[in-house]
This record gives structure tokens, sequence and C-alpha cells, in this order.
């Protein structure tokens, strides 16, 4: 089951045990992968699409720090339908991490949006321990 978390305020490293990313705010489908991708530095071979962003959130393989954190500013612009399907890629992406327990991924949203994300949850059967 996915954890989402929510915040008013912008995450900060403290020490090396952490690799924190914030996306900033994003409009659509292709800003949401391009700034995953950059913000992740993906390889290079990430084909920008759900299933390629699936594999690679799954896998890390090329990020040392077990703990990862993934902040967004803002997902306020990005369509309902995009939305919702990142959302359950995210769960799917969390269910995966608790089997395997290689990594803790954590996704952070703006506290601002947090109805919205509830809703389209709701609505699309995405489980979540808001």
């Amino acid at each position: 089951m996915a954890t989402l978390y929510f915040s008013n305020d912008k995450l900060r490293i403290c020490d090396g045990s952490v690799c924190l990313v914030s996306i900033p705010p994003v409009y659509n489908k292709r800003n949401l992968l391009e700034e995953l991708s950059n913000n992740l530095e993906f390889p290079k071979h990430f084909g920008f699409n759900w299933d390629a962003l699936y594999d690679l959130l799954c896998d890390f393989y090329w990020i040392e720090e077990k703990n990862i954190v993934v902040f967004h500013e803002s997902v306020k612009n990005i369509p309902n339908n995009d939305l919702s399907k990142y959302l359950n890629i995210i769960q799917a992406t969390c269910e995966w991490w608790l089997k395997y327990n290689d990594h803790s991924v954590y996704f952070v949203f703006n506290y601002k949006e947090k109805e919205r994300i509830k809703e389209l949850q709701s609505k699309h059967s995405v489980q979540s321990d808001l």
C-alpha cells in the first residue's frame, strides 16, 4: 500500500543517507517525466512513458542512498487522468520496495493538493495511508 506524505515546506537533506529530489511544479505528463528523469538522473535509456517510469522507480541501481524522497512542489496542473496514472505507479512502486526491501522510497506532495489527490485515489481505486 502506497504511503503518500504532504507538506507545506520544502524538505532538506541533513546527511548523505538520503537522496532527496525536489520536482518543480509540473503541468503535464511529459513535463513530469522529464523532471523525474532529470532530477533522479534516470539512465539514458529511459523511454518517457508510464511503463518505463515504473521500471526505473523499481530499480534505482544508480542511486547509492537507500532512502529516496521525491518531493513534488506542485502537481496541480497535471490533468486528472495523468495524475491518476502516476499515483497508481507510485502505489505499485511502494508495494515493490516493501516486498524487496532494498530501498525506502517516499513521495511527498504539497499539502495544498491533498484533497485533490485523495479524491483521485478514491475514484481510481488507489489505496493509501493518507
